[in-house]
């Protein structure tokens, strides 16, 4: 059976994740985590890590268009379980929003 959960996760109140997934078998099997910061009055991605076009990928919206996005995993070999990955990138952007946050101010002050 495939269930799908969101939740967000404040870190300040204007720090939080957005996390969505896709679990079957209690596996992650699709999912989207995205660390927003307010930048100038509006909630803004600062970092986003999912599969959606079927692979991993990052998004670090402080870089240039075409430095923006890099792949986590191989184009069009979507893994079968995403749960290590999940974790992975899920406490990344726990332990380092911070770090994130300055990069973006840097770059979009």
């Amino acid at each position: 059976m495939e269930r799908h959960e969101n939740f967000r996760v404040d870190f300040t109140p204007t720090d939080r994740l957005e996390v969505t997934f896709t679990k079957t078998r209690g596996k992650a099997k699709a999912f989207s985590i995205q660390y927003q910061a307010v930048i100038r009055g509006r909630w803004t991605p600062v970092v986003r890590y999912d599969t959606n076009h079927g692979y991993l990928h990052r998004h670090r919206f402080w870089l240039d268009a075409d430095k923006q996005i890099d792949d986590q995993e191989p184009r069009g070999e979507p893994s079968a379980d995403y749960t290590i990955p999940f974790k992975t990138a899920y406490d990344e952007l726990s332990a380092n929003w911070r770090t994130f946050r300055a990069n973006m101010m840097r770059k979009r002050p």
